[in-house]
Order: C-alpha cells, then structure tokens, then sequence
C-alpha cells in the first residue's frame, strides 16, 4: 500500500472515531492536519487562537488527544505529531 493509500484509510479511520465521539472535530481537524505533516508540533496558545476557545478547552482537547507526543518546551508544552501516527490511530481505542 502506497502512501496516499495508506493516508486515506487512515483518514477514514479518523471520520470513524469522530463519529463514535472519541475525538471532538477540532481533535479531528488537528490530528487530519498532522497525519498531511507527521512531525508539526502543537501549542495550547495556538490551538486556542486557531479554534476560538478558552485556555483550558485547548489545553484539555490536546492533553486528551492521546496520539500526540506531550514535550515541555520552556514554559509551553508543545504536542507533536510522530512520524508514526498513522499506526496509532489504528491502534487507538
């Protein structure tokens, strides 16, 4: 399976999960972002701006967002995309 297979299944995974209600749709919209760019990195600061919410809607929707790597970069944590995301979606429950 080329790449762009393997994007779209996983992708169709991700409608899966948001149906279910495993992830909220900005919790979709960021992981469908990061399956396009494995490696980006996340702030709370800017998925706030990003999505109108509070502080504590964005630090909660990526602290629960399980998929991403959780790092302290000075005062900010910064979550970010692994190169293997694709696996951990299909793995995710």
């Amino acid at each position: 399976m080329d790449k762009k297979q393997n994007q779209q299944q996983t992708l169709k995974l991700l409608a899966v999960y948001l149906a279910d209600r495993r992830l909220n749709p900005r919790q979709a919209m960021i992981v469908q972002h990061a399956i396009k760019d494995p490696g980006m990195g996340y702030t709370i600061a800017g998925y706030k701006l990003s999505y109108h919410v509070s502080y504590a809607t964005a630090k909660s929707d990526l602290e629960k967002l399980d998929l991403l790597q959780q790092f302290k970069r000075e005062r900010a944590f910064v979550f970010i995309a692994p190169n293997d995301l694709g696996q951990g979606i299909k793995a995710y429950q």
